[in-house]
């Protein structure tokens, strides 16, 4: 196991509790429409899923090549506005939309420049959902399959073969940046996941939520998080692991599952 099974257990139970705050953001959206004006990208939910892998594969090299070339305030600021805009969409689901926007710069602040592990980890429990508010309505199921299995090959290509996934994590935890859940334990070891590694979960859940209903979402987040802790278990110590390869497994099981008894 690469941590110790009381790391794994906090990083599982984090991963769930994301999932979970994600859903209930989701489900509030329901019956309103999302703040500041934002509308659902206007992608043919048959194909969404083309357009989304391009834009974090791009995304994904962008910040690479500022953190690589020093233009680490560049990502700051972008990562700032970034989490403020998700923070807002996923708070004005419980709260108005002005004191949702007031929370989130106060939680994307307190993120960047309070290095604690409370400050990093409580906005990651909530900006997820905000995410997955914007992006679900624009996926069929059939394209958010095509979406998990893609996004596994990409994230196995991206952290066994070119590597540069592993040294984007290792980069943003030198600026104290890490977009993900981080739990610090020992002397300068810490346990990761990253962004995307709860996000695309999650976002399969939302349309699991939407097209099975709520059994779904749970089954989804059961085998979600089955898949984090059986990686968790069989990964070996500083060694880095694609997690969408697993966690794509456990969301297809979930959505073949709700497709065949729901």
């Amino acid at each position: 196991m690469k941590h110790s099974l009381s790391v794994s257990l906090l990083l599982v139970g984090l991963f769930v509790l994301a999932q979970v705050v994600g859903l209930f953001v989701v489900q509030g959206y329901a019956s309103q429409s999302l703040p500041l004006g934002l509308q659902p990208p206007a992608l043919d939910p048959d194909t969404s899923f083309i357009s989304l892998l391009g834009t974090v594969i791009v995304l994904s090299l962008v910040v690479w090549l500022l953190m690589r070339f020093r233009f680490g305030f560049l990502w700051k600021f972008w990562f700032f506005i970034s989490l403020t805009l998700v923070l807002t969409v996923a708070l004005a689901a419980f709260l108005p939309e002005l004191w949702a926007l007031g929370v989130a710069v106060v939680l994307a602040l307190l993120k960047l420049y309070r290095h604690s592990v409370f400050w990093h980890n409580l906005p990651e429990m909530l900006l997820y959902g905000g995410l997955a508010a914007v992006f679900a309505p624009v996926f069929s199921l059939l394209s958010l399959v095509f979406l998990l299995i893609l996004i596994a090959v990409y994230d196995a290509v991206a952290v066994w073969k070119t590597k540069h996934m592993v040294s984007l994590a290792k980069m943003q935890l030198k600026e104290r940046l890490f977009a993900g859940l981080l739990i610090p334990y020992g002397k300068k070891k810490s346990a990761l996941l990253g962004g995307g590694d709860i996000a695309f979960p999650l976002l399969a859940n939302a349309v699991l939520l939407r097209e099975f209903g709520g059994v779904a979402a749970v089954i989804g987040v059961v085998f979600a998080a089955g898949a984090l802790w059986l990686l968790l278990w069989l990964s070996e110590k500083n060694k880095f692991y694609p997690a969408m390869v697993f966690l794509s497994v456990g969301s297809l099981l979930a959505i073949g599952l709700s497709w065949l008894f729901l």
